[in-house]
């Protein structure tokens, strides 16, 4: 009963939808349709994109080029293939330990300035950042717990 429903519900919803086609942005499948290259509304680079485990993973190909942006793309997803296979999970900017320690740094300094924390403090957790920056560099944070030093 609920599911009968809920499916009237989404088809009267898909009803509402207007889709404009000149609005949707371009998209290309390539490799037998495992990635798909795509122009954002925003954007004039193609981006590409594929799924692993139901998680989208894309990037910028940072090119406007159609031919020069599917040889990047293939490059990219095989890359990106070996380094799941290897069980290296992929990362974003804003979910690595550099990003985080980058703007925690930053929030220190703000905090020494603003005089709530010395500024040999600051200096002193730059100095202890560095080499775990370079030890775990763009690592997923999510990763970094006492099982990763065992």
């Amino acid at each position: 009963m609920c599911y009968d429903a809920g499916m009237k519900a989404l088809r009267e919803i898909q009803k509402l939808r207007v889709i404009n086609p000149d609005n949707h942005a371009p998209s290309v499948k390539i490799l037998d349709g495992h990635v798909t290259l795509f122009k954002r509304a925003d954007s004039k680079v193609w981006w590409s994109g594929f799924y692993f485990k139901r998680v989208h993973i894309r990037a910028s190909t940072k090119t406007s080029d159609l031919e020069a942006a599917k040889s990047i793309a293939r490059a990219w997803f095989f890359e990106q293939r070996v380094k799941l296979a290897r069980g290296i999970a992929p990362t974003t900017r804003t979910k690595s330990f550099r990003y985080a320690a980058d703007l925690a740094l930053a929030q220190f300094r703000l905090d020494a300035e603003g005089g709530r924390l010395s500024k040999s403090y600051v200096n002193g957790i730059r100095k202890l950042l560095k080499p775990l920056c370079e030890l775990i560099g763009d690592g997923d944070i999510a990763k970094v717990n006492q099982a990763a030093w065992t």
